[in-house]
C-alpha cells in the first residue's frame, strides 16, 4: 500500500525532472558515464520511464489515482512491421530497420495501457538531440510490449510524455473514493476526482472500461457480494 499518494506522485515527477537535468550537465557526468556516454543515457532513460510507469501502476493498485486520470487519452504513433521479422534480444533497438516509420498512424492509449506497455516492454528505445557542450535533450521514444512487438511499435514524443502522462498524474486530486467490501475481505475501491457531481453508475462503468482485468474483477466482486448479502453493491 501507498500511504501518501500526493507525495508519491511528487516523487515520481521529481525523478523525471532530475533525469532531464542530469542529461544537460554533460560533459560533467559521473566518471563511469564518461567512458560510455551512450550507455549511460540509455540506462538513465530506461530507469526513469520504467520506474515512473511502475510507480503509477502501484498508485493505481492502491486506489491513489482517479479513474478519470487513468482513462485520459494519450496521443501516440504506431508503426507496423516492415516484414515478418520482429525484434529479438540482438535487434530490439533497430527500430528503423524492423518497423515502417514512414507509415506511422495516429492512435490514442489510456494511462493504464501506457504503463502496462512500458512495464512489460521488450522494446524501449529513446531518441535524443545533442546540443552545445554535448548536452542531451530527450526528443521521443519507441516502446512495445512482448506481444505488441510482433505487430508494431508505439511512438511518443517526450513533450507528450511530460504533458499528457507526468503532468496529469502529479496534478491529480482525489475527491471521492467509494469502497465496497465483503465479509471475507474482498474489496472494490473506485477513486474519483469528481465531488458533488460524482455518479456511482458512471464511475463503475468507467472503471470497468479501463481494462479487461478491471471488468473481470468487478464481475467477480459483484458475484461474491450477491452470494453473501443477496443484493448488488451498486
Amino acid at each position: 500500500m501507498i500511504d501518501d499518494g500526493p507525495l508519491f506522485k511528487q516523487g515520481l515527477c521529481r525523478a523525471v525532472e532530475s533525469f532531464e537535468r542530469d542529461m544537460k550537465i554533460s560533459p560533467w557526468w559521473p566518471r563511469l558515464a564518461r567512458v560510455d556516454q551512450d550507455g549511460y543515457c540509455r540506462w538513465r532513460f530506461e530507469e526513469t520511464v520504467f520506474r515512473f510507469a511502475l510507480g503509477v501502476r502501484k498508485l493505481i493498485e492502491a486506489a491513489k489515482i482517479s479513474i478519470e486520470v487513468q482513462a485520459v487519452n494519450i496521443e501516440v504513433g504506431w508503426a507496423p512491421l516492415r516484414g515478418k521479422s520482429y525484434p529479438d534480444t540482438l535487434t530490439y533497438d533497430r527500430i528503423d530497420r524492423l518497423y515502417d516509420l514512414d507509415r506511422i498512424q495516429e492512435r490514442t492509449i489510456s494511462l493504464v495501457n501506457f504503463c502496462n506497455s512500458v512495464i512489460h516492454s521488450f522494446t524501449l528505445v529513446a531518441g535524443v538531440d545533442v546540443g552545445r557542450f554535448k548536452r542531451v535533450y530527450m526528443r521521443d521514444f519507441f516502446f512495445a510490449s512482448d506481444r505488441q512487438r510482433r505487430e508494431g511499435v508505439l511512438h511518443m514524443t517526450w513533450q507528450t510524455f511530460r504533458q499528457c502522462v507526468v503532468l496529469p498524474v502529479v496534478a491529480d486530486e482525489l475527491i471521492t473514493t467509494r469502497w465496497f467490501r465483503t465479509g471475507d475481505g474482498k474489496e472494490l475501491r473506485i477513486p474519483s476526482s469528481r465531488g458533488d457531481d460524482f455518479d456511482l453508475e458512471e464511475a463503475v462503468e468507467l472503471y470497468m472500461n479501463l481494462s479487461t482485468g478491471n471488468k473481470k474483477a468487478v464481475e467477480r466482486f459483484i458475484a461474491a457480494f450477491r452470494a453473501e448479502y443477496g443484493a448488488s453493491p451498486f
